[in-house]
């Protein structure tokens, strides 16, 4: 009996060890490297763009955004769910964080310029850095799947629950339609209730 308990023990541990090898050896490396080429495509399309006449390298819009994609490439392996959860919690609390402001003084530098187009297309790549970024931090934490997965599954059922109660209150309302004609029949028959 105590050999088969140790034997569940030992497979249980084996399986973990697993778990964290594939987790740790595999998948985030794996994401880090997806991550940075990513960026490196966008940086291309970027620096096509830029070439392509749309504008100027010197742009402070262009530098910004640039030099944000580079930081990302150079710290993806450092770039979490948790460090950008810490960088709004230093904002909100001292009023100032080196992400937040890099962001507002890249937003400042793309309102400033003058043709729509180009300022669509600028904000365009800042959002795919911004979609990029996010898909990365869900993607390599396994808290943040596991609350992701829970969250979804939670929906799913509120959900159900919320239809459940729309076709209860469909039922119930065509009950009392059903009973308020029977009732103006009644009344119309001369019938006093």
């Amino acid at each position: 009996m105590i050999g088969e308990d140790a034997l569940h023990v030992l497979r249980f541990c084996l399986v973990l060890f697993v778990v964290w090898l594939v987790w740790y050896q595999f998948w985030i490396p794996y994401r880090v490297d997806y991550f940075r080429q990513r960026l490196f495509d966008l940086r291309d399309r970027l620096f096509a763009y830029a070439k392509a006449g749309n504008l100027e390298f010197t742009d402070p819009a262009y530098v910004n955004l640039r030099r944000a994609i580079n930081a990302l490439i150079r710290y993806g392996h450092r770039v979490t769910i948790w460090r950008i959860v810490m960088g709004m919690w230093a904002l909100k609390k001292w009023g100032r964080s080196p992400m937040a402001n890099d962001t507002a003084e890249w937003e400042k530098h793309v309102a400033a310029i003058e043709d729509e187009e180009t300022k669509r297309r600028m904000s365009g790549f800042g959002n795919e850095m911004l979609k990029t970024v996010l898909t990365h931090t869900i993607l390599i934490s396994p808290m943040t799947i596991a609350a992701i997965v829970f969250m979804a599954i939670y929906l799913r059922m509120v959900a159900k629950v919320v239809e459940s109660m729309a076709k209860s209150w469909s039922a119930a309302r065509k009950k009392i339609e059903l009973f308020n004609v029977e009732l103006a029949t009644v009344k119309a028959r001369g019938y006093r209730l």
